[in-house]
């Protein structure tokens, strides 16, 4: 009897899973994929962004060499006020769309802190402590005389004083005064007694904003050796700054400075000088100028999509000739 042979079946195709499994792997390199173009655009975007800052940095530091050969032009070295060129804010675009600002500042219009660093001088001078004590009271420091005292061993060359390093090595954490001009706002918060933000607000709260004396308004520091004070420019200072340079009871003194440099630029401190007594005058003398050699310039660069900012603190000798001693950008 012949057995009946069944014949052989081939498999069915698996087509439904070979195309999911190609579309997985379609999905997955095309997520790869999507994943490094975002990536490339990323550093593209990056590197863009770095280019458009180094383009305008480099406005900037050209901006700030202009502004410094404004300073070197000035036809009279031997008086500076503020309508002269050099003094006027300059606003300008240029032909790729970028705005750039620029102003001089004559820093020589404010107290400069580190005259408390000046050395001895045999010529009779009103001592830089008593300035700075009636500044900081002005701007509502209740009790200023310990701050003064720090401040003044910090930055004085000497290392003999009640806050030098034997004090500091006892904080946390420890530090020790450099004995060398300030250098920079933020030093202040390593002196002792001047806790965070009190330049922004001497009075510690004790006075209403409304009714505050900015304390930057009337303050600088000049970095490097004080062989002598550094001068404050009649033509500049503030109104508040007169008052307390010549001292209480001298008001008709900072009222004939506003007075003279509203009609004209005072061109020589003799006209100031006969107004006080003699050994007041004598004693002032050191502190009083019609001119000035340090000034801050500030440059900002706005372009299309960044902003820049730079800052100069430059010097300008008795030749016109100028050049940074300080510079900084963000």
């Amino acid at each position: 009897m012949r057995r009946r042979v069944r014949p052989l079946r081939s498999p069915a195709p698996r087509c439904g899973s070979a195309l999911v499994l190609s579309l997985a792997v379609l999905g997955a390199v095309l997520v790869v994929l999507g994943a490094v173009m975002a990536e490339a655009r990323a550093h593209a975007a990056l590197a863009s962004a770095r280019l458009e800052r180094e383009r305008l940095r480099a406005i900037a530091a050209g901006e700030l060499e202009r502004a410094m050969q404004r300073l070197a032009d000035d036809d009279d070295l031997l008086c500076d006020h503020p309508t002269e060129e050099w003094a006027r804010p300059d606003r300008r675009r240029t032909p790729d769309g970028d705005v750039i600002e620029t102003m001089i500042e004559d820093e020589q219009r404010l107290w400069d802190l580190n005259n408390l660093a000046a050395e001895p001088s045999a010529q009779p001078r009103r001592p830089p402590e008593d300035i700075a004590t009636d500044l900081f009271r002005l701007t509502g420091d209740p009790d200023p005389g310990d701050r003064i005292t720090a401040l003044r061993d910090w930055v004085d060359t000497d290392r003999d004083g009640p806050r030098e390093a034997p004090f500091y090595t006892e904080l946390k954490p420890p530090r020790v005064p450099p004995n060398r001009p300030l250098e920079s706002w933020a030093e202040l918060e390593w002196i002792a007694g001047f806790p965070p933000r009190w330049l922004d607000d001497p009075s510690q709260g004790t006075i209403p904003p409304d009714r505050r004396v900015p304390l930057r308004s009337l303050l600088t520091w000049i970095p490097g050796p004080h062989r002598r004070v550094t001068p404050i420019n009649l033509n500049t200072a503030p109104d508040e700054l007169l008052a307390v340079l010549f001292g209480r009871g001298q008001q008709h003194l900072a009222h004939a400075v506003v007075t003279l440099r509203s009609a004209a630029p005072l061109r020589s401190t003799d006209g100031i000088v006969v107004l006080a007594d003699p050994l007041r005058a004598t004693r002032l003398l050191p502190y009083l100028d019609v001119k000035s050699e340090w000034f801050r310039i500030r440059v900002r660069v706005h372009g299309p999509r960044q902003r820049v900012a730079a800052e100069a603190l430059v010097r300008r000798n008795t030749d016109g000739t100028v050049r940074v001693v300080q510079w900084r950008a963000d």
